[in-house]
This record gives structure tokens, sequence and C-alpha cells, in this order.
């Protein structure tokens, strides 16, 4: 990790690195994704008003393929970096954002739900989203507030709504747009305000690492192109939780196995 990237990140709290996969090796992890290898997700999230996939998440030790991505140098070394220390996964998931149906993620910063529902000490991780399709300006790149990590954690809004039983059981309020913690329009009103407002569009292949306190959110994919992420977030070894979490495996790793990077091109036969 190069120390202009380092001071980049603790600056704005977050670093794209563009093309930094190669579309042979997108291929591999689309397939993955997509159904057509081993993965076989924890659980599968469908949109509130669209019968179609909004995210997945877990799993990823099912699949060799992705196995190899997560201990891919160009990530894992990336996060070490970043943190100064050795990493784990914390958590591993898909974001869809379907062409037409892709549903918003509403504003919020990550740590709120590792600090307050998993008893993360301290906001020490990094999430690497590597972009499986082009993002452009069409279909619903992420929005993040350029700094906003740097103030810590904002009072957020917790989720009023209606739920059911069933929901609270499958940790809804953490994997649909229904989020259990957004923050309020006038706080993002006043951030935006004082450190402006930024979308990350970039080509296939690309990756967005980004802190656990940047303020971020995504509107709805109306375009006719897919917008599917792959998110890894990396926790520093040192940042392990006390005590394990109540949440399922597929949203907070059981286990810290730290991660030894891997160089070379991921390919089909792992």
């Amino acid at each position: 990790m190069l120390e202009s990237a380092a001071d980049d990140y603790r600056a704005w709290g977050y670093i794209l690195h563009e093309r930094l996969f190669a579309p042979a090796e997108l291929e591999c992890i689309r397939a993955e994704v997509d159904g057509s290898g081993q993965f076989q997700p924890a659980i599968m999230v469908r949109e509130d008003l669209a019968d179609s996939v909004r995210s997945v998440y877990g799993g990823y030790d099912s699949s060799p393929t992705l196995c190899r991505l997560i201990e891919d140098s160009r990530l894992a070394e990336s996060a070490m970096g970043l943190l100064g220390n050795a990493v784990y996964v914390y958590q591993f998931k898909v974001n869809m954002k379907q062409a037409f149906v892709g549903d918003i993620w509403p504003w919020h910063q990550d740590f709120a739900f590792w600090r307050h529902l998993d008893g993360m000490p301290e906001p020490d991780a990094v999430t690497a989203a590597l972009f499986l399709d082009d993002v452009t300006e069409f279909n619903a790149p992420m929005f993040c507030v350029p700094g906003s990590h740097r103030s810590g954690l904002y009072q957020a809004e917790q989720f009023s709504g209606q739920t059911s039983a069933a929901d609270l059981e499958k940790q809804e309020l953490d994997v649909s747009n229904r989020l259990r913690f957004t923050l309020p329009d006038v706080v993002v009103s006043a951030l935006v305000a004082a450190h402006g407002l930024t979308s990350v569009t970039a080509p296939r292949g690309s990756v967005l690492f980004f802190h656990p306190n940047l303020v971020h959110a995504s509107g709805v994919n109306l375009s006719p192109f897919h917008r599917r992420q792959v998110f890894i977030t990396y926790n520093s070894i040192e940042n392990a939780l006390p005590e394990k979490s109540a949440r399922p495996g597929y949203l907070v790793n059981p286990v810290p196995r730290q991660i030894v990077p891997r160089c070379g091109p991921i390919s089909f036969a792992q």
C-alpha cells in the first residue's frame, strides 16, 4: 500500500483502485456469484417490492474461487496496510443492485451495526468492494461524504416501522432497505454542507476500500444495467470481538482466522 493512498484513506475515508482485477478473473468471480459454480450463500435476501435477489451473505467457504479472492494480496495486503495489522474476514456479502429493481441503501455508517450489535471495540476494519460491473452515473453508484469518518459515530435513527417476528429472526433489519440504524436527513445535510458529496463510479474490476464510519448510501437502480459488487470486510486481528456476537455467522464471522495473502491471478482451477 503506497503511503499516498494510505494518506488519502485517512483524509477521505476511502480510496479507489481502478481495474485491479482483470476481465478473465472477473468472469470466474461472476460465475460463482451468479450460481454457476460451487458458491452456496448462507442467506439470500430479496427486494421488498420485486422478486429479485437484493443481496447474498456468507458461504464464501463453499467456493474455492471466493476463498482465493478473500486471500488475494491485492485485497488482503491493502487491508493490512490500511489497518497496520494482520486481518481476518469479518463479513462477506454480494450486493446485486439488479437492473430496474435494485432498491436503495439508506444513509448509514457500518460501524453503528458492528459497535452496537456486535460489540466491535474500535472501527479498525476496512471494507473492500469489488466492482463486478461497470459503475456509472446511471446504475445507482454509492454516494459518500468524504471525510465524514473522522468524527466517529453520529446519532442514528433506529427503525420504527412494522416488522414481523420472522423478519427479526432472519435479521432482516440488518440486510434489507429497512436498516436498523440510519442517519437523519438533518445530519446528512449538515455533513454534506461541511464536507461535500461524491459518487463512486469506476470500471468493472475496480476496488473501493472504505472506512466503517464513512457515511454512505445508494439510490434505486432504474437503469437497464446491473451493479453487482462483492463486499469483503476485513477486521484487524487485534480488534476481534471480546465476546461472540448474538447475530448469525453470515453477518459476523465467529472465527477470527488470520488471512495469509496469496499472489497470482484468480482462475477457475484454484
